[in-house]
């Protein structure tokens, strides 16, 4: 019979090496090209290509009745706030009919304390000012804890061979995402005059708006080849500049300083000059016991006991009850998600790349990048994907098309991400002119904050996992409870 046929077909497992995918370089040569490069030429390369990206995702959908408007949006975007996501938002808008509605889906596990709900919120009021005629409708999904943790094995087993619990958060806050089953924001309350005004000392805090539009509009910085100017930068903006006398042979790279009871380099900002080790004992009260200071505490380690002038200080982001502004409930029907992955690997949106830099220059830099573009399909893509296909969705990626990446391939490194400016401005630099250039004002200031941390997930998981937050180890093995 046919049954017994199949069964006796022998099986055989094929591995398949890594080695048959070629390495992505993210630029054509190993040195990177600091040639001087008018900035406004390569924001207009990077604003055409990726515009001419976001049309190739979001035409040609087969769109619903659009006088049923119970039908909803055809097209969603997963939605911080933050740069990438407002910017896809607003490309989308330029390429979709005026008529259809666009779905900006919001997912975070607080959404008290949540960052990304406040962002998302802020950028939604924006985006709707901006363009009044669009819908654009702001999908607030909120998550518990133990609603996540009640799907984890299934989560669990979407994402393998991803298995750490990094990948766990993220996965989890990706499929809550894509499952789009939340409320609809009400804009009205959100445009109180008074929460308006909230909104701008926010944006001015964390931008520091003057000077930051100043320094987006005079890049970029013109670069010599040898990095001297790259290293005059590194001392006037990361704060590198003093430096400290030390008979020993090991020699400290320019532009850099030693710290001041060790071999080790400094953290640029550290209240004592000090590295992470030294600065923990110095708060311990076991380091340089003569160290006459009036508070033991670091901000930029997070070591010490934060004293109270410090922890009453004015907040930084806006905090409002759901009950503000909950509608009615919604479940998005958009079958094409547009989703941000790529932007920081091939703009330089990492925290790490600075430390990158401070060690290899611009050549560590692109060294860096052009590792995590090489294992980006292996170590997000998949798991990703997999997480938001899995409710019927399809995910497309505007920032990998391969035309945009041509394009970028094209500007010099310096042009596209400097880090020898601060953080919120020199990474993902020529993103934030396209921002700018869209008249996008809360977003292009705001600094990288990956899915896991803006939802809290990873907080709330990390706690339940390892007792507290600092403790935790992102990289560590998911190990699944007995139910």
């Amino acid at each position: 019979s046919s049954s017994s046929s199949s069964s006796s077909l022998p099986v055989s497992f094929h591995p398949w090496p890594l080695s048959v995918f070629p390495v992505v370089s993210r630029f054509p040569s190993l040195v990177p090209d600091l040639s001087p490069f008018d900035g406004t030429v390569a924001m207009k390369m990077v604003y055409d290509s990726l515009s001419f990206a976001v049309q190739r995702r979001v035409t040609n959908i087969p769109w619903s009745d659009i006088n049923d408007d119970h039908l909803g949006s055809q097209i969603g975007i997963l939605f911080s706030g933050g740069l990438d996501s407002t910017v896809l938002a607003a490309l989308t808008h330029l390429h979709v009919p005026v008529e259809r509605s666009i779905d900006l889906i919001n997912i975070c596990f607080n959404p008290l304390e949540a960052p990304d709900r406040m962002t998302s919120l802020q950028s939604f009021v924006e985006l709707k000012q901006l363009y009044p005629e669009r819908d654009f409708r702001l999908v607030c999904v909120d998550v518990s804890l133990e609603e996540a943790y009640a799907h984890k094995k299934y989560i669990m087993g979407l994402i393998h061979p991803r298995n750490t619990h990094m990948d766990f958060s993220i996965g989890s806050a990706l499929w809550f995402a894509s499952r789009a089953n939340g409320y609809l924001a009400k804009y009205e309350p959100l445009t109180h005059p008074e929460l308006l005004d909230r909104y701008e000392e926010v944006y001015t805090a964390q931008t520091d708006a003057q000077s930051s539009a100043h320094i987006l509009s005079n890049l970029p910085v013109a670069v010599t080849q040898d990095g001297d100017k790259a290293d005059s930068l590194v001392e006037q903006t990361l704060d590198c500049t003093s430096t400290v006398e030390s008979s020993s042979s090991v020699s400290t790279p320019p532009g850099h300083a030693k710290c001041s009871y060790c071999l080790r380099l400094k953290k640029p900002g550290c209240a004592f000059a000090a590295c992470s080790p030294c600065c923990r004992k110095i708060c311990q009260r076991k380091l340089d016991p003569q160290l006459e200071v009036s508070v033991y505490y670091c901000g930029v380690h997070k070591n010490g006991v934060k004293p109270d002038e410090l922890t009453n200080k004015k907040t930084t982001h806006v905090t409002l009850s759901p009950d503000i502004y909950r509608g009615e409930a919604y479940t998005s029907k958009a079958r094409v998600l547009l989703v941000g992955i790529g932007a920081d690997e091939y703009m330089g949106g990492y925290s790490r790349y600075r430390t990158a830099f401070r060690h290899g220059s611009w050549n560590g830099l692109q060294q860096e990048m052009s590792k995590d573009i090489s294992r980006l399909w292996c170590r997000n893509l998949g798991r990703d994907d997999r997480s938001i296909s899995d409710h019927g969705r399809e995910a497309r990626f505007p920032f990998l098309d391969e035309d945009f990446i041509h394009s970028l391939s094209r500007i010099p490194l310096n042009s596209v991400v400097n880090v020898t400016l601060k953080r919120g401005i020199g990474d993902k630099m020529v993103l934030r002119q396209v921002a700018q250039h869209l008249g996008l004002k809360l977003c292009w200031g705001l600094e990288k904050r990956a899915i896991q941390f803006g939802s809290r997930i990873a907080k709330q998981s990390n706690v339940r996992s390892f007792g507290s937050n600092r403790k935790a180890q992102g990289d560590a093995v998911y190990e699944m409870e007995d139910d």
